[in-house]
């Protein structure tokens, strides 16, 4: 698909708002607007649609950020985010600890999230995932 000048402003507001959202949500003493300053969204913004238009259509695109901004979509998202953070699989202590090890470890997620998953874990979640990647290394 050929990416038309409202496919590429769209694309670059989209990335400069993806960014902004992720800075300030990351960090209270993250200077966002240096950041974003160093990045020419116009560029980035049509490269990032060049690669999201190979596996989506614009329309769909379009469909999915008013979906995605629908109140009652982020209030269900924080929702279910919030019980998969503080609801336990199970009622044994131990069998947390290994479930929440071998997911963190699993490769289900890429390696910064782990990494902060681990990072953020109790104790006796850190150590079984130390563990079980220095099993995985032997």
């Amino acid at each position: 698909m050929t990416m038309t000048r409202t496919h590429q402003a769209y694309f670059s507001d989209l990335v400069e708002k993806l960014f902004r959202q992720g800075l300030e949500a990351a960090n209270q003493h993250t200077d966002v607007d240096y950041i974003l300053s160093l990045i020419d969204f116009k560029e980035y913004g049509k490269r990032f649609g060049e690669e999201v238009l190979k596996h989506a259509s614009y329309t769909d695109l379009k469909y999915a950020d008013k979906v995605l901004s629908d109140e009652r979509v982020i209030r269900s998202t924080y929702a279910i985010e919030q019980a998969l953070a503080f609801i336990a699989p199970t009622t044994d202590d131990a069998r947390n600890i290994e479930v929440m090890a071998q997911y963190l470890t699993s490769g289900v997620l890429d390696t910064e999230t782990a990494m902060n998953g681990i990072a953020e874990a109790g104790d006796a979640v850190q150590n079984r995932a130390l563990q079980l990647i220095h099993e995985r290394k032997v």
